[in-house]
């Protein structure tokens, strides 16, 4: 895989609110997408779907 393609998901936890999000981000730090808030129990972050349209 090329190194533009590779991506990376997480769990965020926005520092004013305190709700966890999944976000997805490129291989040089350009956000893709996001996905939440979510509740408990949490699955894993390739379990959820981050869409462009969800950016925080």
């Amino acid at each position: 895989m090329k190194p533009e393609n590779q991506t990376s998901k997480y769990f965020y936890q926005h520092s004013e609110t305190g709700e966890i999000f999944v976000i997805e981000r490129r291989w040089d730090g350009v956000l893709l997408g996001s996905y939440g808030p979510l509740s408990e129990p949490l699955k894993g972050p390739d379990d959820y779907d981050c869409k462009a349209d969800n950016i925080l």
